[in-house]
């Protein structure tokens, strides 16, 4: 959990790929862990960070596989999912990420965990490529 968690801060500071090797080795250490799909959605999340976007995806899914009710597994998907342009698939995860926590989206607002912007701005920028503007106005009713 430790090494898990070093790998996480490394990638919030700015050292993605010290981050995202730090992760890798936590979740082969400690792969039974039965809350991994919180390490599986943060290790997608580092893994977008890195421009690793296929493997994002794959991490993401094996989130949700542990966790099918985890939202945010769905979230990260999305991005990652809207960074490789495959915009129906993300917006398949928006809508899975809003049935298994109604508001999520809506609380989660412009995410901003990396202390770097550009790292920030790579989040939402695949948030946008995912639909999530439009996702928006369609649960408010917006045209």
């Amino acid at each position: 959990m430790a090494l898990h968690a070093l790998g996480n801060k490394l990638d919030l500071a700015g050292d993605s790929a010290e981050g995202v090797a730090h992760m890798e080795r936590a979740l082969k250490l400690n792969a039974q862990d039965p809350r991994n799909q919180i390490g599986l959605a943060l290790f997608a999340r580092a893994l977008v960070n890195a421009g690793r976007h296929e493997e994002a995806v794959e991490r993401a899914r094996g989130a949700i596989a542990r966790r099918p009710d985890y939202a945010n597994a769905y979230y990260v998907l999305a991005i990652a999912l809207g960074h490789l342009g495959r915009a129906a698939e993300a917006r398949a995860a928006l809508e899975a990420c809003e049935r298994v926590h109604p508001g999520f989206l809506g609380k989660r607002g412009r995410w901003n965990p990396y202390r770097d912007a550009r790292s920030n701005e790579r989040l939402n920028e695949g948030l946008r490529k995912a639909g999530l503007v439009e996702f928006a106005h369609v649960e408010r009713g917006e045209s």
